[in-house]
Parts: structure tokens; sequence; C-alpha cells
């Protein structure tokens, strides 16, 4: 097995897209657009002629000047895609392929990147994401949400929020900024949300949603992606008082009642526990590092 590192730009844009798009375990974290617009410091590893591929994001420590690898904050995993079979042993070649050079390595792997013990010269930790299944009906999803968030849901009908789809990348990033989590590299993160966003506004993969008050203010966002089968909950966030009256709720149970029916899959991307409310389920992924 010939497994190459490749720099950014040498990477043959074609053939790895071509990888992500048709692998067992694509997602939109793979794609070369959607790295490029996160940063244009990485590189790949590359198996054969494309047959599998692997993203390595590179920072310099401040002061040691030491190169080091890591998954950006905007990419919940990326790892090893392959369009052959997703082996332990295929996962283990890779890593062992990282150039000698990088000593710090920390990596979110994707959720097919099986290891059942931690890979040789590296330490491991689980960590989880939480999905939903959209095949039945509304009722029937709607049927299995827990009654704290139905109450949730009821509370914020009452408040008589107006549904948005009609919000620019620009407002959404501030927002997210104001309300959202910290980031460690938060200005970073604002820049590259807008960029990914345009892109997939321009793409036609996704849209923005939105609930306002009375005075026409957001009160709660989300931009969802569509992307192998699944809406992928991209960036969201609720004012204080968005998430004390369901605002965020209702948010997500609009989101659920558009789109049931249909073979998707909505990828919450969060560790927090808050959809397993909806009936969300929690999908295992592993970090790597050493």
């Amino acid at each position: 097995m010939e497994i190459r590192y490749i720099q950014n730009s040498d990477i043959d844009k074609t053939k790895w897209d071509s990888c992500v798009h048709y692998a067992n375990n694509g997602n939109v974290f793979g794609y070369r657009w959607f790295l490029n617009n996160i940063s244009k410091d990485w590189d790949g590893l590359v198996e054969g002629d494309y047959t599998s591929v692997m993203p390595l994001f590179r920072q310099k420590t401040r002061f040691l000047k030491r190169n080091f690898l890591y998954t950006p904050d905007l990419i919940r995993h990326a790892g090893l895609y392959s369009t052959s079979v997703l082996s332990t042993h295929r996962l283990h070649l890779f890593l062992k392929a990282i150039p000698p050079k990088y000593k710090t390595i920390k990596l979110r792997l994707n959720e097919q990147n099986y290891l059942p013990e931690a890979p040789p010269g590296f330490q491991y930790c689980e960590k989880q994401n939480y999905q939903l299944m959209l095949h039945a009906d509304y009722a029937s999803l709607s049927a299995n949400y827990s009654p704290a968030l139905q109450a949730k849901i009821q509370q914020a009908r009452k408040m008589q929020f107006v549904p948005s789809a009609n919000i620019k990348p620009e407002k959404i990033a501030a927002f997210i900024r104001e309300f959202g989590p910290q980031r460690k590299n938060q200005k970073a993160c604002f820049h590259a949300s807008q960029r990914i966003m345009y892109n997939v506004l321009h793409r036609g993969i996704g849209f923005a949603s939105a609930l306002l008050d009375k005075d026409k203010k957001i009160v709660a966002t989300a931009f969802l992606v569509y992307s192998h089968s699944r809406i992928l909950n991209l960036i969201s966030a609720a004012t204080p008082e968005g998430k004390s009256n369901g605002a965020l709720a209702l948010l997500y149970d609009l989101i659920i009642q558009t789109h049931a029916g249909r073979p998707l899959l909505l990828d919450f991307n969060t560790q927090e526990t808050w959809p397993e409310g909806f009936g969300g389920e929690a999908s295992i992924f592993v970090e790597v590092w050493r």
C-alpha cells in the first residue's frame, strides 16, 4: 500500500473530491473547498491513485516554532476517507505515514475510523455527536420528543416568533460570535464561517434558518448543509432569552417538520446532550494525539 504525503498545491483537486464524494464515510468536512475555506495551511496523505485520502492541518507553535497537526474548530472531525475497506489496519498505516517532523499531533477522526484501542505511539479518547433519522413522518418523530422539550416548544409557539430564511452569512456569523460557543480562534472562525456559508449558498447545498421576535431581531439561528444523505447543523446559537423561552427548540422542530419523511440524517453536530430530547442518538468518534 503506497501512501504519499502531498503538499496542498500539488493535490489533484478532482481526484481528492471524487474520493471524498464516493467514500463509504464521505462528508462535507472532507471536500477541498471546505478545507480551503477553513485554512490554506493543510496538506494531505494519499493512497495510490486517490483511493484513500486524509487531510492534515498544520500550524507552528508560537514559542518553539515546532510544526504540529490539529483539527480546526469548525471541522468536527475529518480523518481517513476511503473508497476501499475502512479497516483499522489501513488507519494505522495512514497515521504511521504522517511525516516525523510533526512531533505534536491532535486529530479528530470520523465515525467510521474505527479504533478498538490506541494506535501505536498515540493516545486516544472517545467523543460523541448526536444524530436523528428523519425517515418517519413528523407525527411519529415528534411523538418521540421528551415531555420537557414539548413543553418548551409549546412555550415558544405562544411567543409568535417569525421564521426567516433570508439571513445573510455576515449577520449569522456576528450572531454566533456573540451568542455561540467561545472558541480559541474566535476571529478566524468568524471569517471562516462566512466563507463556508457563502460557498454553501453558491453551490445550492444548504440554507440559513432563523426565528425573529416582534422587533425583527434574531433570537435563534442555524445554518444547515446537505451532504451525503444528511443535513448537517454547521453552526447554531440563540440568545439567552431564546434558549429559556424555547426559541432554539422551536427552530429545530421546524427543521425536523420540514424534512420529515425524507431519507436524511439530521446531524446536530454537538457533544451536548440536548438532542436526546428530540430522540437523537449518540454517535461515537475518536480523537488521537501524541
